[in-house]
């Protein structure tokens, strides 16, 4: 049986690309936070994907960054401890920047940056709406 899954969270450490006697494998770990009846917890998601497409994603896959990799999921124990698995098929880049940096954030528009000038009156402001 095979689990399909998304594990969106933050990169926990820069991809690394290695190679193998069938090719190559890019390798990276990922932090999922959630939160249950007040309760955090982290669940940590081993992540491997291989082929072309892998080393050249690698770059972009950096700690801190957050990501949406899509894979099937499983389970293994080593050590008498359990660890979560994703054999990765695809991956989203969701946020972050390229070598772990954040870029400065821009300064917000103030109020929703539509005005009037550019765009007209607004139809909801009409109470032309029977609801």
């Amino acid at each position: 049986m095979s689990i399909n899954a998304t594990v969106i969270g933050n990169v926990t450490r820069d991809a690394e690309t290695k190679a193998t006697g069938k090719g190559t494998v890019t390798k990276w770990s990922v932090a999922v936070n959630r939160k249950v009846g007040g309760q955090e917890s982290v669940t940590f998601v081993n992540c491997s994907w291989f082929g072309t497409r892998a080393e050249k994603v690698a770059q972009y896959i950096t700690k801190g960054g957050k990501i949406a990799t899509h894979g099937e999921i499983y389970q293994r124990e080593y050590n008498g401890k359990q660890y979560l698995e994703c054999d990765v098929t695809n991956v989203d880049l969701i946020g972050g920047a390229r070598g772990g940096q954040s870029p400065a954030p821009a300064a917000a528009p103030s109020g929703n940056g539509f005005s009037e000038a550019d765009y007209g009156p607004n139809p909801a402001d009409d109470n032309s709406f029977p609801f």
